[in-house]
């Protein structure tokens, strides 16, 4: 059975968050939402940080979290218990550090999880963390998940020549990721996400991504706008600089073109009263990146005719009159609801 949150952080939630957390969401019915979040040696302030990131996942309700730097494996089984709604995967003996990990919905299917790239061969590209993949089904749609965290530092000049160069590491890992890809998931919905340590803006000759950004056929980083824009929006404030990214293959180009889906860094910060500041302190130094996808065939659903509108009713439940500025609830023959606001 899983377990509440432990009383202290119930009692004092206060003295951590500037507003209700009440007010932090991601997740909705209908659409697909993954989730890539480094939490730094987790847990980095031991209970507190347990019972903090708990609270903040179930708020958020994504689907699929892909976690980074899982650094002691019984406490990611405490976060994974504490969650009601979610079941944990991780493969400890997989990596000789920080671990990755997966918490995904119980409502959806778990087909498989298991480390790619695990021979001898791949574990000094990527720092003897191999990429875990995930496969699922949510909405009648397979999804294949690719949680990476690639090597750190480097002096952001890419030298191909140089086994040890840290920014070869990191491209060698891009290419066999996509090498992966092209050659065994090349007709599958394929999301790839985590810590990838490096820029999206890199000119070309020392740019990791380069493979993987000039084949626009087949790839795209859904999160290179908000690595073009206002460093207010990174996902790793202290540098400040942005390095969790979320790649796509093009078997989703369509569902993540539409207007309804969403790319974003959550930031959770925000409901910190110090700040960055506290949150670094209580979970992370990076904040989690978050990928929203409607398929096209669900917003066509939505966007269905309702038929007759029977009658208007207030969310108290009684009959009602449309009303500005008012959420109210509109019901239609045949049964179905739904949540209407006029603005002025």
């Amino acid at each position: 059975m899983k377990h509440y949150l432990t009383l202290i952080f119930s009692i004092f939630p206060f003295l951590l968050f500037s507003q209700s957390l009440n007010d932090l969401s991601f997740g909705e019915e209908g659409s697909f939402e993954a989730i890539s979040w480094n939490l730094e040696f987790f847990p980095k302030n031991d209970q507190i940080t347990i019972d903090s990131t708990a609270l903040a996942i179930s708020q958020l309700q994504a689907d699929v979290l892909a976690l980074q730097e899982i650094d002691d494996i019984s406490a990611f089984q405490q976060l994974d218990a504490s969650l009601d709604d979610y079941t944990g995967y991780i493969i400890a003996e997989n990596y000789s550090n920080l671990k990755l990990a997966y918490l995904v919905k119980n409502d959806v299917q778990v087909v498989s999880c298991n480390s790619i790239l695990t021979s001898s061969t791949y574990n000094y590209m990527f720092a003897g963390r191999p990429p875990l993949l995930l496969e699922v089904i949510h909405g009648g749609n397979t999804f294949f998940i690719i949680n990476v965290h690639l090597k750190c530092c480097g002096d952001g000049s890419l030298d191909t020549s140089d086994s040890s160069d840290q920014e070869n590491r990191r491209w060698q890992a891009v290419n066999q990721i996509k090498s992966y890809i092209d050659n065994y998931l090349s007709n599958e919905r394929v999301i790839v996400l985590g810590d990838f340590n490096d820029l999206l803006q890199d000119t070309p000759n020392h740019n990791v991504f380069q493979s993987v950004l000039d084949d626009t056929q087949n790839f795209l980083f859904t999160d290179l706008i908000i690595a073009n824009s206002s460093s207010e929006n990174w996902s790793y404030p202290s540098w400040p600089s942005h390095l969790d990214h979320i790649l796509i293959t093009n078997e989703l180009f369509i569902d993540f073109e539409n207007s309804y889906n969403n790319v974003q860094t959550i930031l959770i910060d925000d409901y910190f009263a110090n700040g960055f500041s506290a949150y670094d302190n209580c979970i992370s130094d990076h904040r989690p990146v978050g990928l929203k996808l409607w398929s096209v065939s669900t917003i066509q659903e939505l966007l269905k005719p309702k038929g007759q509108l029977v009658e208007i009713r207030n969310l108290s439940g009684q009959k009602d009159l449309p009303k500005k500025s008012q959420l109210q609830l509109y019901l239609f023959q045949g049964g179905q609801v739904e949540k209407n606001i006029i603005i002025e």
